[in-house]
Parts: C-alpha cells; sequence; structure tokens
C-alpha cells in the first residue's frame, strides 16, 4: 500500500441497510490450528439410513457398485469471526488403517453445505443416539460444484498406521468463503467431503476421528490474509495498482438462453472455400463455437467468399445440386433454432438440415428465412441454368448458455491509515469516524498493524448497503486529549464500478470480470 486509504475490499450484496464494525484487521497473520467440530463417514445401499457419528474411524474406499462397503467421509470446522480469505490452510489427517496399494490412489475433497449433524450412532435402545437430523448416506448434502475440489493423490511410501497427512485445500476454502455459511457468534462453519477418486473395488483407506482414544483428529490450520494477496480469486475480483479494490462474491446461474450472431463474410481477396476447412474468422465469429465450410456437390468450383462481402454458390448443370454453404455449431447437442439471409436469385436456394431435410423457407423480396431445430443448416443451389446466387449477411439463432447474476453477497470496507512517525509516543488512542448515508459512527482501533512497521491501523466496516452509497472514512489519532485528524476519503460504490468499467481495457479485466461489474451496475441501476 502505498498511499493513505489505498485499499479497501468489497464483496457485494443486497443485505439489510445496519452496519456491523470490526476492530479486527482481517491481515495475513501467525497460522491458527482448528479442531474437527464434527467427522463421521457415510455409506449407501443397506447402511444408507445408518449413522456412524460415534466411530473412532472414518473411511474412504470406493467399490465398483456402491454396496454397503463403499465410503465417504465427512469434516466440519469453524473458522473464526472475520476471515473471508486465507492465505495458508492445510488439512491434516491421521491415518486409522492403510490399506498395501495406497500409493497412487487418489482422493476428492470437495465442500458441501456444513448444516449436517454429525449424530451420535445407531445403538439399539438409546434413544438420543438416533437424534433427528443426523446426517446418513441419504440425507448428506451435496457436493459443490466440480470445479470446488482439491484432487490429492497418495505418494512417496507407504505410510504407517499413526502417521499424518497434509493436504493443501487453500483455494477451496477461499471458494467457500464466498459463500454464505455464517453461524452464531460470526464463525463460518465449513465443511469437506472427502471420496476416493477411483470407481474399482479398492481396500479400505481410514482416518481417526475426534471420538478416537488414541487422538489424532483432523485440524485445519489456516492463516487469514487479504485478498489483494492473489487478485482473482474464484467468483471473486480484484483490482491491480489503484486507489480501491473490489471483491465480487456473487450469486449467479448458467442458464439456457438464445444467441443471436450475424454471420459476415469478410475477405481482401477472393477466397474459395476448399473442403474441410473451418471458414468461421472469415465469416466474424468464434471457431470454436461454428465450423464453417463449403460442399462442392457436382458442381465445378468451390463456392467462394467474393471480397465485395457475399458468398456465391455455383450450380450443377447435370441433376441441379449444386454447391452448398454450411453452417455447424460444435456443440452437437445444441441446435440452430432459425436462420435469415439475403439473397439475389433465391428462387433456386434450398435449406437442408443435418439429416438432409428440406426445411421450408418463407421470403420478403430478397429475405428468406426458415425456423429449424438442428445442430447444422446447408444453404444449398439447385439451380441449374449456371445462375449463381449471392448470399448476403446471415442471421442465426440457437441455443446458447448464459450466466445469470442474481444478487451479490456482503459490501465489506477495509480503510488503513498511517500514522506520521512524530506522533508514535505521543498517541494515546486511534480510531475512525465513519460516515455512511449521513450517519457517522465512531470506531475505536486497539490494535496497530505489522504492514507499515506499526505505524498504520485498519478497520472492517461490514454489511453495507450496496447501492450508490457514499462512504466517508476519516482517520484520526488522540495526543493530550485531542482528536487529531489525520486523513480523509470518500467512495461510492457505484462510481468505483463505473471506473473500473471504463478502464477495463487498461487493467486488462477479463471478460467474466467486466461482466461482473456490468451485472452488479444493472441490478443496483
Amino acid at each position: 500500500m502505498k498511499k493513505l486509504l489505498s485499499l479497501f475490499t468489497i464483496v457485494f450484496a443486497l443485505l439489510a441497510t445496519f452496519i456491523r464494525v470490526d476492530s479486527k484487521e482481517v491481515n495475513a497473520a501467525d497460522a491458527t490450528v482448528l479442531s474437527v467440530v464434527a467427522d463421521t463417514h457415510i455409506s449407501p445401499a443397506a447402511n444408507a439410513d445408518l449413522n456412524f457419528g460415534k466411530n473412532s474411524n472414518m473411511a474412504v474406499r470406493s467399490r465398483a457398485t456402491k454396496d454397503k462397503n463403499y465410503y465417504e467421509s465427512l469434516l466440519k470446522f469453524n473458522i473464526p469471526a472475520g476471515v473471508r480469505y486465507v492465505a495458508q490452510a492445510d488439512l491434516t489427517l491421521t491415518y486409522n488403517n492403510v490399506p498395501a496399494n495406497l500409493i497412487g490412489r487418489k482422493m476428492y475433497i470437495y465442500t458441501t453445505d456444513a448444516s449436517w449433524i454429525e449424530g451420535l450412532g445407531n445403538v439399539s435402545g438409546v434413544e438420543s443416539e438416533v437424534v433427528e437430523g443426523r446426517v446418513t448416506y441419504n440425507t448428506a448434502p451435496a457436493k459443490n460444484p466440480a470445479d470446488s475440489f482439491v484432487l490429492y493423490e497418495f505418494v512417496g511410501s507407504l505410510p504407517t498406521k499413526g502417521d499424518t497427512v497434509t493436504i493443501d485445500v487453500k483455494d477451496i476454502v477461499n471458494a467457500y468463503l464466498t459463500l454464505d455459511g455464517v453461524v452464531g457468534s460470526g464463525e463460518t462453519a465449513i465443511s469437506f467431503n472427502m471420496v476416493s477418486a477411483q470407481t474399482v473395488n479398492e481396500l479400505e483407506l481410514g482416518f481417526r476421528t475426534k471420538d478416537n482414544t488414541n487422538g489424532g483428529a483432523a485440524t485445519l490450520t489456516i492463516a487469514a490474509g487479504d485478498s489483494s494477496e492473489e487478485g482473482i480469486l474464484k467468483d471473486q475480483f480484484a483490482s491491480l495498482e489503484t486507489n480501491a479494490q473490489l471483491n465480487f462474491g456473487m450469486e449467479y446461474s448458467i442458464v439456457a438462453s438464445t444467441v443471436e450472431e450475424r454471420l459476415l463474410a469478410c475477405a481482401t481477396v477472393t477466397t474459395t472455400m476448399n473442403k474441410n476447412n473451418n471458414f468461421a474468422e472469415q465469416f466474424g465469429v468464434d471457431p470454436e463455437i461454428f465450423n464453417i465450410n463449403a460442399i462442392l456437390n457436382g458442381a465445378t468450383s468451390f463456392p467462394s467468399i467474393n471480397k465485395a462481402g457475399y458468398v456465391r454458390l455455383y450450380a450443377d448443370t447435370n441433376d441441379g445440386i449444386g454447391n452448398a454453404f454450411q453452417v455447424k455449431l460444435q456443440d452437437e447437442t445444441k441446435a440452430i433454432t432459425s436462420v435469415s439471409f439475403r439473397t439475389d436469385n433465391g428462387d433456386n436456394l434450398v435449406l437442408l438440415d443435418a439429416n438432409g431435410n428440406n426445411i421450408a423457407l418463407t421470403n420478403d423480396g430478397d429475405v428468406y428465412s426458415a425456423t429449424l431445430s438442428s445442430n447444422m443448416f446447408a444453404i444449398q443451389n439447385n439451380n441449374s441454368e449456371k445462375i449463381i446466387p449471392n448470399i448476403y449477411e446471415i442471421d442465426i439463432k440457437y441455443e446458447g448458455l448464459a450466466t445469470q447474476y442474481t444478487a451479490f453477497n456482503n459490501v465489506d470496507m477495509r480503510f488503513v491509515a498511517e500514522i506520521p512517525t512524530e506522533l508514535l509516543e505521543s498517541i494515546e488512542s486511534y480510531g475512525f469516524d465513519l460516515t455512511v448515508n449521513g450517519k457517522t459512527k465512531n470506531v475505536p482501533v486497539s490494535n496497530m498493524s505489522d504492514e507499515k512497521d506499526g505505524k498504520s491501523f485498519a478497520v472492517v466496516v461490514r454489511d453495507i448497503k450496496a447501492y450508490d452509497v457514499e462512504i466517508t472514512g476519516v482517520a484520526y489519532v488522540v495526543v493530550g486529549g485531542e482528536k487529531i485528524a489525520l486523513q480523509s476519503k470518500t467512495y461510492s460504490v457505484l462510481s468505483i464500478v463505473e471506473k473500473y468499467i471504463n478502464d477495463a481495457e487498461s487493467l486488462n479485466l477479463t471478460s467474466t470480470q467486466i461482466d461482473a461489474l456490468n451485472a452488479f451496475k444493472a441490478l443496483n441501476a
């Protein structure tokens, strides 16, 4: 940080209008070892409704068919209040059962919803041990999406019972912290699901639980950090060296949508559309989405892209089945739903789908159109009199996928102030006066930060309503009973969003980041 108040972090959302202030700075800190608060395994088939909450062992085991000997393991930890990003997260497990073929095996670690209850097992006749809500295979929470897991491979020499293994889970912890998971007292409950990556029969791998009398329960070692340390996180955006830093913890879904594209021929010289080449780029569309080529049929020349900006289709004077101009989606599961194109001499053109079916064309003057449901279409010249139709702009609609943004979670601002060296020895107290929507709140701070050699202090303001709100932070120190203002800064959330949109090119923002900025702007318009 080179300037006072050069960093605050915002994770956008639509929340209540109150403000909660934490005077503890969420910065890189010494590592903290968290003890597991719940651990168990689950098993399907005949065991699908059983609870194993009091077992001393939790197993991870694959089976070719998921019978009662298949196991997944669940773990739960509580991350301290105020931690929104971790610079370190290491999961440590103690082996309780080591199969001879362990080396080379792989295990997935997912995050899940943390609302499950460990349970007290299924001891017959003890009512309290079959509590409602206890986790079983049938009630276990779903695993988070496939892009949110760790694939761990057991390597090295074969461990023995009582040895430990440490797995880096930093990325999925940070991904999880962008989700809602806050429990009482402000902690965030995080849940892991450990699953074998194999689908064959294998021997049981077991780890000790907190109910094991020999100790060795799982731990999660974390060090809190500032999200600026890594820049771009999953589902988040952080800026580079600018006056502010924005993080987007966004709720979104991938939904089906109709995509419209216009194909415009573009060539500096007349270009022959030779067989088996993809000419998508010559039509201004993405070759990873489209394959555009031509079919010779009985004509003597392949179709061509004229330098004037149109496609020429040649006839076959023998049987009337001439050139065809073909557009195909690379993803065969998607479908083109309509096509419209402008042409001259279009009376003898036919439109074919992927199965060779003739699709009826309607025309309005020189514009021809059709509806269909196929991953491909071809415009074919069926003229037998050497008439050459010219195909101009082609508009198509197809089924695609789009990101639909629905909300943003939590608006947080972090203010940092630097103390002049000459005041250090005489300071009695220090803090911030924060003004949000015209209301001022005094926030005393009790600890200085090491990041400025003991010359700075910080505060995190949480849960701020995210519209076009202005937030002013005035840093102060108290010397000889007198409050001395150091510096102040005022920020407007939407004005910063606008700045990032305007500076997107110079900041090298990705299309995903720009979409998130525009989505936030639209949601708060």
